[in-house]
Order: structure tokens, then sequence, then C-alpha cells
């Protein structure tokens, strides 16, 4: 298919578990932009396809924390619009935070992205107020002319108010045309339960990419 960007609407919204599922489904190549805390993303992604093609993080930063932040207390002095990306052709780029996360002192995901436009996946969950994220996510990604791929929403049991969220999603102007694909979280032994269901959707995505492609 293409690289392509694994957003957030905020930060802890599933964007690893995503992107572990993605990998799996469509035989992608992972590179995490920005790290930041000692609990590996990249380790995550391996427990679960040991098969993927992991590259080196962009940025690494012991402190958990935002990396506007932990740059200064470990004194580590980068450019985030310097970061470079791997050359592979199917990797999925998995941003830090939301998509005003500050990337560096002055610049945030949002902007990396701007400088190196790719299509984005841009991952939520269920939660009060996620309606308002996934909104001014949408809008932002629009104003910056950053291709949505789909919208993946992570699922779990307790989710109450899902059909509910669903139903306005589909129907408000922002989203028409986008997919909206659903995946659930996992562990080791529903993995593949969580592969099956959004390999069921694949086509979801892949058509809306050639779609994008041949309008681009």
């Amino acid at each position: 298919m293409a690289q392509i960007y694994i957003a957030g609407i905020h930060t802890d919204t599933g964007k690893t578990h995503f992107s572990a599922a993605f990998c799996k489904v469509f035989g992608y190549g992972y590179f995490k932009l920005v790290q930041a805390g000692q609990e590996e993303d990249r380790a995550f992604i391996k427990q679960f396809v040991p098969e993927c093609t992991i590259f080196d993080n962009g940025i690494s930063l012991r402190t958990p924390a935002s990396p506007h932040i932990a740059k200064i207390i470990e004194r580590c002095d980068y450019q985030g619009s310097h970061i470079a990306i791997p050359s592979a052709q199917n990797l999925i780029i998995e941003l830090a935070g939301g998509l005003f996360t500050p990337l560096d002192d002055t610049q945030c995901m949002i902007d990396y992205m701007r400088l190196n436009p790719k299509p984005c996946v841009l991952v939520g969950r269920y939660y009060l107020g996620c309606i308002n994220h996934i909104l001014l996510s949408i809008s932002a990604l629009k104003a910056h002319n950053i291709p949505l791929l789909c919208l993946a929403m992570m699922t779990s049991s307790d989710d109450s108010y899902q059909t509910y969220i669903n139903d306005f999603l589909h129907n408000h102007p922002l989203l028409q045309g986008t997919p909206l694909v659903r995946t659930p979280f996992f562990t080791q032994e529903n993995f593949s339960y969580a592969c099956d269901t959004l390999a069921s959707q694949a086509p979801l995505i892949t058509n809306h990419l050639r779609l994008q492609c041949l309008q681009g």
C-alpha cells in the first residue's frame, strides 16, 4: 500500500494495539517516531508480531512525559523536523500522543505530518469526550491537507455507549466518505480474533487508499 501514519485523538487510545494488528494483517513494518518512557512500544509489537520488521525509534527518551519535557530533562538536543523515516515501502509510523502533542520545543506531531505528508489512520477509543476529540482531530487533519485513511476505534467489553457514538459519527459531515473500522483491545489469548476482526474490514481501508491515490 504505502507508508502510513498511526495517529491518536488523545494519549492512550490504543495506537500500539492497532499498530500490532495492522502489521499482522497487512504485513507492514513498524517505526515509532519518538518513544518517551522506559516501556518500549517496539517490544509490544515484537511480542505479538515477531515476524514484523521493526526499526529503531526515531528518537528514544527515558522520561515518561511529553517529548518536549523529556528532552529538556535529559538534555537531549534534537529537532523533530529532522527525524528521518526509514525508506521501507510498507511501513506504519506510530506517533506519540495526539496530533498536537509536542514533538520538540516548537513543533507538534501534526507539524511533522504536514512536512512529511502521508495517509493517516486516526485511532480513538470510546470514552466521555471522545466525539469532541475525534472531530477536532479530523478538522485539524483536513486543515493541514493530511489524507485520512480511516477512523479506527478500539473497543472493549465495557463500552456502554458505543452504538450511540458510532451512530453520531456515521452521520456527521466531517466523516462522510471516511471508513470507520473497529478493532478490539487484546491480550495474547485473543490477538488472533482482533486480527480477524480487522482483516474482515480490510477492504474498507484498501479501497479508500486507492481512491485517495486516484484523487491525488
